[in-house]
């Protein structure tokens, strides 16, 4: 059998066509790049059939950027340039590249004519003057240049490309870099020593001119006044990618890298700027909702708010005059402030409730503060010196308390406070600090933005108060929501009852016994109210009675019936629930079943008797009925009042011993940012930080609109709670740790729980972020930083420990679950401490131990039966949980479920 191989030729063909269809179209492009070159503008090129250009009508260029490759700028006739002239052009230029062939960067062409501004700076050196007209080739940029990209060009360049005037020159004229020099002889320059001062056969090195001295200058006043937002950069960054969003997200990064230079020196294009990024954050709005994916619309409106809260603040830096330095500030003077509490200590001594003045003017830590100026820290003396004049300006006290704290030495301690608070620059070290927040999340660096709030706030400026207030608006927003609908409240309500009672009373004074059925019914009716959470338990019932009234000789077997309608009002606030008393409406009806007497044995005087009673009940029937309606009103207030203060002061306990007095016992509020009932559903918005820690930052997730409840718990309230455990810079064996917890929780139930944590492990955190939980792309990560960590003769020093938890539902259920290894981040581990330490940390954050987020108990409850948890997200700071109906798409992956959301 022959060997045949196969021999087909038409890849060479392929080849071929490839090459002939290549050498076909090079001069058409080359055509087309001189034909765009033709209709710019430029000087020709002396030669046949042109004249030369004036040098009025050069247009010089000034790159921002000159270490980047371009082209060799080339003069072009009327006629066009073959590849002959480029030869030759680079064959001239090689003396001015250094003497070789090759093409290098850009900055070998450096032009030797100066822009209009530096002709200006140094008119008594060139001999030229700027204003003359035949000095027109100093002046202008060059407008279009094809090889220039915006990457050239500079930060003060507008939307049509112009170059701002104090960059570098860059010259078109090939000639004059090689030393023929013809459009000087057209420019007819007047002094002949201008080539002993400046040689313009040769290329002048960037970094001796003037103008980058003045680039120099600018770029490092704007790294000293303005703060980069790299984590909005890196939000713009992604958008920018992509078709909808490319060029919004551009618009927004030219917009701001403008503002900082603008800003930097003080412009008042500041304010033109400021109002187009505004726009821009109105069409990000309608970008947003205009996109069809819901993924992209989130980011977009992420980058949006990342925008606004900065372009809010930054109006207001630039209104107080740009960020300036807080050198001129006077530091505070501790023997002043010792003066003043001397001061005070005598007069409050002087007072019957002086031992109460000084615990609320907080006279002993100010004294120890003055004390140990030195070595406290700067974020303690400020929030100590902002609460005490918060408490001297308290609108609560009266008359008398306000007119002792107006008196001399309080009014001095005041003044000395204020020194003490506004201790620190507000410009430049606010935007640092508040970028430096933005770009790590850390509570260390949370509690410097909040601290310098604080100074803001204490400022006698009226500006810098604003500018604090719009730092709160901002950074200390509300980092938990949750919002409940009537209709779950509904479910919790007692069900529809009968009860059977006897009766034993008296109307008119008369005995009345007999026998009654009660029908009751409980429903929540929310009631609109823009400030607060209000519902109303409404209770209607039905009263059926069987009595027999006694009226001297005569008996009143009556039937009645009584339809009562009782209305209790309650608020939910932080401290529980506010109650009002209960209104109650009652409506009866009565009817005679029958007359007994004791005569009616006897003819005819029976029947007189029995006319005479029934005449006289006729004539008391008003007043019977009035009191039968008033003592049922007044039996089911008593009832209403009792039975449900009963159980409504039973559930403010449990929040209050649960939630709210451990969070206030931490100083961490709750402080309510705002709250809304309407007819279909309450809302709360609460912050849960001290005065030196801030709140959420970042727009919340939307939860799904047919949701009976939903909650959205903002990193930072995780942050603020496991920061004022105060475990930072601590050391704790694996028990002292629970019990601390505990302790500060409330919970000593929680110690009664067994683990399986090594005994023998002593753990001491680092001084700042000692803890630290961020809820970012679908999961919740939780950082350690350990200063040491012993276990029986081993130790180990300054390293990480960081676990990743994702959510899983099922069947409505959810489940923190461990996601992936424990990952240690040190440089002194090796591979030995790698394992000791991943075995110690693993049963920390145990795989087989998950974090249940909805107790077994829930379910259980039949009032919650068919419910579920239809929605849980984890994003940008934020978790996200909702409860609604179950669906089929209620298991499985945690992911933001499709419909309306509000």
């Amino acid at each position: 059998m022959t060997d045949q191989r196969d021999t087909s030729i038409w890849p060479f063909f392929c080849l071929l066509t490839c090459l002939f269809v290549l050498s076909a179209t090079t001069p058409r492009a080359w055509e087309k790049e001189l034909d765009a070159r033709r209709s710019m503008d430029l000087p020709a090129r002396g030669g046949r059939g042109s004249s030369r250009t004036d040098a009025s009508q050069l247009h010089l260029e000034q790159p921002r950027i000159v270490s980047r490759l371009a082209p060799i700028p080339c003069v072009i006739e009327d006629g066009g340039l073959d590849l002959s002239e480029v030869c030759e052009l680079l064959t001239r230029n090689e003396g001015h590249i250094g003497g070789s062939a090759a093409i290098e960067p850009a900055a070998a062409f450096v032009p030797a004519v100066p822009t209009a501004k530096l002709a200006t700076q140094h008119a008594d050196t060139i001999g030229a003057d700027p204003a003359d007209p035949n000095g027109a080739l100093l002046a202008g940029p060059m407008e279009g240049l094809p090889w220039l990209s915006d990457d050239f060009q500079s930060d003060e360049a507008d939307e049509a490309g112009e170059i701002a005037s104090n960059e570098s020159p860059f010259t078109e004229d090939v000639e004059t870099a090689t030393g023929a020099m013809p459009m000087l002889e057209a420019a007819s320059i007047p002094d002949s020593s201008l080539q002993d001062q400046v040689d313009l056969a040769a290329p002048i090195e960037l970094e001796e001119t003037d103008s980058q001295s003045v680039n120099i200058a600018s770029e490092r006043l704007v790294e000293q006044f303005w703060s980069e937002p790299k984590a909005m950069f890196e939000r713009l960054e992604g958008l920018a990618w992509e078709c909808e969003t490319g060029l919004w997200a551009r618009d927004v990064t030219r917009l701001v890298r403008k503002l900082a230079r603008a800003m930097a020196l003080h412009s008042d294009e500041s304010w033109q700027i400021l109002g187009q990024l505004d726009e821009l954050c109105h069409e990000g709005d309608r970008l947003a909702a205009q996109l069809a994916d819901p993924e992209l619309g989130g980011a977009v409106r992420r980058a949006r708010h990342s925008l606004q809260r900065r372009v809010d603040i930054w109006a207001q830096v630039a209104a107080i005059g740009g960020p300036v330095d807080g050198a001129s500030r006077s530091e505070p003077a501790p023997e002043q402030l010792r003066v003043c509490l001397a001061e005070v200590v005598s007069l409050v001594a002087g007072s019957p409730e002086g031992r109460q003045w000084q615990r609320y003017l907080e006279l002993d830590a100010l004294r120890d503060l003055v004390e140990q100026r030195g070595r406290a820290e700067t974020e303690r003396s400020v929030v100590l010196a902002t609460e005490v004049l918060r408490r001297l300006a308290d609108h609560s006290m009266t008359a008398e308390q306000r007119k002792f704290v107006a008196r001399e030495p309080l009014a001095r301690l005041r003044d000395q406070l204020r020194q003490w608070a506004v201790a620190s620059p507000a410009g430049p070290a606010l935007l640092r600090t508040l970028e430096q927040f933005e770009q790590t999340g850390a509570p260390a660096d949370a509690c410097a933005l909040a601290t310098d709030r604080l100074r803001l706030a204490a400022s006698s400026l009226p500006e810098e108060r604003e500018l604090a207030d719009r730092v709160e608006a901002h950074y200390r927003n509300a980092n938990v929501r949750f919002t409940v609908a009537g209709e779950l409240l509904d479910r919790f309500m007692p069900e529809r009852k009968s009860k059977s009672d006897s009766v034993q009373d008296y109307v008119l004074g008369n005995p009345v016994r007999g026998t009654s059925m009660t029908t009751t019914d409980m429903t929540v009716q929310l009631v609109p109210d823009r400030s607060r959470l209000r519902f109303a338990l409404v209770i209607r019932g039905l009263v059926a009675s069987e009595t027999s009234a006694f009226a001297g000789p005569a008996t009143f077997f009556n039937s009645s019936t009584s339809a009562f309608a009782a209305r209790k009002d309650v608020e939910l606030g932080v401290k529980g629930f506010l109650v009002w008393p209960a209104s109650v409406a009652v409506e009866n009806d009565t009817y005679l079943r029958g007359l007994q007497t004791d005569f009616d044995d006897i003819p005819v005087l029976g029947s007189v008797v029995q006319e005479i009673a029934l005449s006289q009940k006729r004539q008391k029937e008003g007043q019977a009925d009035r009191e039968v309606k008033h003592k049922l009103a007044a039996r089911v207030n008593r009832q209403v009042d009792t039975e449900v203060g009963e159980r409504l002061g039973q559930a403010s306990t449990r929040l209050q011993n649960r939630l709210f007095g451990p969070l206030s016992d931490l100083s961490l509020g709750p402080k309510v940012i705002s709250a809304e009932t309407d007819e279909e559903r309450m809302t709360m918005r609460l912050r849960i930080a001290a005065p030196q820690q801030l709140g959420a930052n970042t727009p919340r997730p939307q939860a799904l609109v047919d949701s009976l409840a939903s909650v959205q718990i903002h990193e930072s309230a995780l942050n603020n709670f496991v920061e004022r455990l105060e475990l930072g810079g601590g050391t704790f064996t694996i028990e002292e740790l629970r019990k601390r917890i505990a302790t500060r929780l409330k919970r000593p139930e929680m110690l009664e729980n067994e683990t399986d944590y090594d005994e023998d492990v002593v753990i001491a955190f680092a001084p700042e972020n000692a803890v630290q939980v961020r809820c970012q792309d679908g999961q919740i990560a939780i950082t350690l930083a350990v200063a040491t960590l012993w276990q029986a003769e081993n130790r180990w020093d300054d390293f990480q420990v960081q676990a990743f938890y994702r959510p899983e539902v099922a069947g409505g259920r959810v489940e923190l679950v461990r996601h992936g290894v424990v990952y240690l981040i040190g440089e002194g581990l090796n591979m030995r401490s790698q394992i000791a330490l991943r075995g110690i940390f693993s049963k920390t954050f145990s795989k087989q131990r998950p974090v249940v987020l909805t107790p077994e108990s829930m379910f259980e409850d039949e009032r919650l039966a068919g419910l579920g948890v239809t929605q849980f997200v984890i994003e940008d700071g934020w978790i996200g949980a909702a409860l609604g109906a179950e669906s089929p798409l209620s298991g499985g992956v945690a992911r933001r479920l499709s419909g309306p959301k509000y």
